[in-house]
């Protein structure tokens, strides 16, 4: 594990990914290929989850075909938060970089905005849905993993942070945004 970063329990979301050591805005935090991990169809992982319950739940990560890996690495551990810290990129599935949106400071705890960057639930009719516990201002008590379902002013403000490989598939979309 990265010596930059610690995982620690949080007070009321399990575990999360925080500071060592404070992070510049713009900064690499970590680097996670999780493409060279097992991978499953979701059938496979549920077996695969229900036969080891010593695996954490939640740390599911979708890495393309269909296909999904059981990701324990520190970048796993991060929370969510409406109003976060970090932000996901990636030009190729799999393959993440995870990058401070603003300064960090060292024991602070790291959070992304899960909405951003799940790029299976892009019009997934059976994708998930999670009540937001993040507790900050700007909480939008029911987050999805589509992107799209953000409302429109929010989306367009958070396009910046949303992965390269994610706007690159969905350009179309995406122009249709800025031109309304």
């Amino acid at each position: 594990m990265s010596k930059d970063v610690v995982i620690k329990e949080t007070k009321e979301k399990g575990k999360g990914l925080f500071a060592a050591r404070d992070f510049k805005k713009g900064e690499i935090i970590l680097y996670n290929d999780i493409t060279k991990l097992p991978r499953y169809s979701l059938s496979e992982l549920r077996r695969v989850l229900k036969e080891h319950p010593e695996l954490p739940p939640d740390h599911e990560d979708y890495v393309g075909d269909g296909k999904y890996v059981i990701d324990t690495s520190p970048e796993s551990y991060v929370n969510h938060s409406c109003d976060p810290n970090a932000y996901v990129e990636f030009t190729e599935i799999g393959k993440k970089y995870l990058i401070a949106l603003r300064p960090i400071k060292k024991g602070e705890e790291i959070t992304k905005d899960y909405q951003l960057a799940a790029p299976d639930q892009i019009d997934n009719k059976h994708g998930w849905r999670l009540e937001c516990k993040c507790g900050s201002k700007n909480c939008r008590k029911i987050i999805y993993g589509d992107p799209f379902k953000l409302p429109k002013k929010l989306l367009i403000q958070k396009l910046p942070y949303i992965p390269t490989w994610i706007k690159w598939k969905y350009r179309d979309r995406i122009k249709k945004l800025n031109t309304r």
